[in-house]
């Protein structure tokens, strides 16, 4: 398939809940998609903007690796479970407008971002227990708490998040109140950031079994520093 994908004819099949049109040369997924989508795989093509999904309520797996889109259309499904995304061009627009809104996202499960072009981190649910990885790779990404008007990617609200990919961006601290409430994580890679010292919280995160530093600016290694056991 080349050119633009017209869905149009798709929307009025009430009963289609998976569509594949990966590794083709589509620009677009044409004006409509099937409001019982399920699953939506387009990856590998060349697809700058998707339709409107908020009516697809069932929409669990939405697949988009190595595309060309710059952002996404809001509001997503709440019933959204996995996002793969990465290899994208998000966040290229720049200021606030890039902030991906996955706030009313509940059901989410994985999300993966990487080498994007995001400043900005992604906003979470205030409640999401089944969320078990985040991928932000190879982003522009300089804070995670918050504090640049950007989403807090992980707090008490993920307690299974067990995986954290936030290499190869800009971040310089990784603060007690972020990892602390990770009780479940047992895999994260911060390399190659600006980080000058190793979160002396890690001494506290019983689960962790993968932990990556390499490619920072590390002068000191001090894990147990002043930090209060919970």
């Amino acid at each position: 398939l080349t050119g633009v994908f017209v869905a149009g004819g798709l929307a009025r099949l009430p009963t289609l809940t998976d569509l594949s049109v990966a590794h083709n040369r589509l620009t677009s997924l044409g004006p409509d998609l099937p409001a019982a989508m399920e699953k939506l795989n387009f990856a590998h093509n060349a697809v700058a903007e998707l339709p409107p999904l908020a009516h697809c309520k069932r929409l669990r797996e939405l697949l988009g690796e190595h595309n060309q889109l710059g952002a996404l259309p809001l509001p997503l499904p709440a019933s959204l479970a996995v996002l793969q995304l990465s290899r994208n061009k998000l966040g290229s627009g720049g200021g606030k407008s890039s902030l991906i809104d996955l706030s009313a996202c509940s059901q989410l499960e994985r999300v993966e971002l990487a080498d994007n072009a995001l400043v900005l981190c992604p906003l979470l649910p205030a409640d999401a227990p089944k969320l078990t990885r985040i991928v932000l790779s190879a982003n522009r990404i300089r804070h995670i708490d918050g504090t640049d008007g950007g989403g807090k990617i992980a707090l008490s609200f993920t307690p299974n998040l067990s995986e954290l990919f936030l290499d190869h961006n800009a971040i310089s601290e990784l603060s007690e109140a972020l990892l602390l409430p990770l009780t479940s994580l047992t895999s994260l890679d911060a390399s190659f950031n600006v980080l000058a010292d190793v979160p002396h919280v890690l001494g506290y995160m019983k689960s962790l079994r993968r932990l990556v530093l390499e490619g920072n600016p590390i002068r000191c290694v001090n894990i147990y520093k002043n930090v209060r056991p919970r």
